[in-house]
């Protein structure tokens, strides 16, 4: 194992772990500010990030006045979900990826 050291992923796994972006509660002051549209796609049976987790995360975006789109997708696989082609998932994200080219403003001459 020369590139990789896979004790590397066990502490990798830890800090995703313990990491709380909030850990005064207040989600949604580290987004105050912030000019993005998001899209947010939950799968009903993860278990790792739970629908519950995401749709607490799109509170706290429109708390902080971002535009958001959020859905939770059928899915029988659990976490791994997102993984498989699941077509409601697909025509969203394609659509949420329209309009924001659509609307987006180019910052640099090329």
């Amino acid at each position: 194992m020369e590139r990789f050291d896979p004790a590397s992923y066990v502490v990798i796994t830890k800090a995703m772990d313990y990491f709380d972006l909030a850990p005064d509660g207040d989600l949604a002051s580290r987004f105050k500010g912030a000019r993005t549209r998001m899209f947010l796609g939950s799968y009903e049976t993860d278990w790792l990030y739970p629908p519950e987790q995401t749709s607490e995360l799109a509170d706290a975006f429109r708390t902080a006045g971002l535009p958001v789109f959020d859905r939770c997708y059928e899915a029988t696989t659990g976490h791994d979900s997102f993984l498989l082609d699941i077509p409601a998932f697909d025509a969203d994200f394609t659509q949420f990826i329209k309009l924001a080219h659509r609307n987006a403003v180019c910052r640099f001459k090329i």
